[in-house]
């Protein structure tokens, strides 16, 4: 399944659309509410993120949703060194 993306006017416009919340429950099923929770608070509450693309928010979420990789904004260099060591790259999620 495919999801095309719109430029949305707000990140929370974005993520409580139906077909945000049935590509995030394609890719973590019963996850999928508590994850998007978490993404929209992280990213309001740090002022760089709620200053940035809500698409590129999405992008973000949704490679560590489909490397099931947890959102918590505490864990970040966590992510960091897992992908490093998982798959050879740098790449902050959060």
């Amino acid at each position: 399944m495919e999801t095309t993306l719109t430029k949305p006017q707000t990140l929370k416009g974005l993520f409580t659309s139906d077909s945000v919340k049935n590509k995030f429950t394609e890719l973590l099923g019963a996850k999928s509410q508590g994850f998007i929770t978490s993404v929209l608070q992280i990213a309001t509450s740090n002022e760089l993120l709620a200053k940035s693309d809500p698409i590129s928010i999405y992008n973000a979420a949704a490679i560590a949703a489909t490397l099931d990789l947890p959102i918590n904004q505490n864990r970040s260099e966590e992510h960091t060194s897992e992908l490093q060591s998982r798959f050879g790259i740098s790449y902050a999620v959060f």
